[in-house]
């Protein structure tokens, strides 16, 4: 007697089950380690043959149209086949569609399966991600939190992050804090950077803008909000200042000064004076011998950091004699205290400009530029000559910094 063909279909099914048994105890699993996506597709009622009206149940298959209708996160899971949704015929001729994610039940019903299609995706809109504590409308705080902690902290160096925060403390948080992230309109963003703007502070305006794009643009991805406010503000463009490096007569000044004072500040600039570090630069320094070895400010997080070697100018130990100890004292200051005092010095500079002064100054007493330019961290230029054959040695680079002066 022929076999019919649900009887085929369901040794094929049996047969299939025996095989992931076979595979997962060859690779030491339980049954119960078979995802439940799949434990659901083996273990499902296959109905074959006749019409689609006179079925009972099966896998709901979603049109691409309609996976485009869902948050990200579901569509995702779909799209990927992590998660199946099924479907069955209830007393009454009522359609259920259903699936389980993370643990979390998802049901809909309809009296056709189009019309149950649809409310399972509006379940999927209203439905919390179970991938994290987000939803639609929560406040603009909790989401920046959020966003701090996952989206920033482990992409941005520990002094990024620490900036990111005491913006969002003084400023982003005041402004938007205590608002629901989808009421939020382009309109309140822009008047709060021109009131930045008309403070004189355009810099502040254009970091706080980008901030607001990257934190929207998240919330838009996952599915908090449907479109970004950000969109569309505009603020003018801030052409950051390069910096000007101190004149002779600024500098000689500035150093008579540091010595009559006799501070821990004066010493400071001086030693920024002489060797071009960046003031964040400072606390992770180190004295070694006639050497200077600092770990480059300017690299991203994750790429491997680069320590470069500056030597240390005579001219710098006759002015501080004692630049041991004094160095001790020096990498421990507060880089934003630096900063303040040494604009009331020097009101028309900054303290930046140090280092302008240093790179400056070495090039004017005839110290090569490729050599400068390795002692203050900079890319080199893309010549052959300096990118492969320019070696310089020890000995070389400390007969050069004998040359630096005031």
């Amino acid at each position: 007697m022929e076999k019919t063909e649900r009887e085929l279909l369901m040794q094929a099914l049996t047969a299939a089950t025996d095989v992931v048994k076979l595979i997962n105890q060859s690779i030491g699993l339980a049954d119960a380690h078979q995802t439940a996506a799949e434990f659901r597709r083996l273990q499902f009622k296959i109905i074959p043959g006749g019409k689609e009206s006179e079925k009972t149940c099966g896998i709901q298959k979603f049109s691409k149209k309609e996976i485009e209708k869902m948050p990200t996160f579901y569509k995702n899971l779909f799209i990927s086949g992590e998660v199946v949704a099924h479907w069955r015929r209830r007393s009454g001729n009522g359609i259920e569609i259903r699936c389980q994610i993370a643990g979390k039940k998802i049901t809909a019903s309809g009296k056709t399966r189009q019309i149950a299609a649809e409310r399972f995706i509006a379940r999927l809109q209203s439905s919390e991600n179970p991938a994290s504590g987000l939803r639609p409308g929560m406040l603009f705080r909790d989401f920046a939190v959020e966003w701090l902690q996952t989206a920033k902290r482990p992409n941005v160096k520990p002094a990024t992050y620490v900036d990111y925060l005491s913006i969002f403390r003084a400023h982003l948080l005041p402004a938007f804090g205590d608002r629901r992230i989808d009421e939020i309109r382009q309109m309140e963003i822009q008047s709060y950077l021109n009131a930045l703007l008309a403070a004189g502070k355009s810099r502040a305006a254009q970091k706080h803008l980008q901030i607001l794009k990257s934190l929207f643009q998240t919330a838009v991805e996952n599915d908090i909000i449907k479109k970004t406010p950000a969109t569309g503000v505009k603020i003018p463009f801030h052409e950051t200042e390069t910096g000007q490096a101190l004149s002779r007569d600024e500098t000689r000044e500035l150093v008579a000064r540091c010595l009559d004072a006799g501070t821990r500040t004066g010493k400071a600039f001086i030693f920024l004076l002489f060797t071009g570090l960046r003031r964040s630069e400072l606390a992770g320094a180190e004295l070694v011998g006639d050497w200077l070895h600092v770990v480059t400010a300017k690299q991203r997080l994750g790429r491997r950091e680069k320590v470069r070697k500056i030597p240390i100018a005579p001219a710098l130990r006759r002015l501080l004699p004692d630049l041991d100890r004094d160095f001790a004292e020096i990498r421990t200051m507060y880089p934003n205290r630096l900063s303040r005092t040494f604009k009331e010095w020097i009101p028309a500079h900054h303290l930046h400009d140090l280092r302008h002064t240093f790179i400056t100054r070495a090039q004017e007493c005839g110290i090569p530029r490729e050599l400068v330019s390795l002692w203050a961290g900079h890319k080199a230029d893309n010549t052959m000559t300096s990118n492969v054959y320019t070696h310089f040695s020890d000995e070389f680079q400390i007969e050069q910094i004998k040359r630096y002066d005031i």
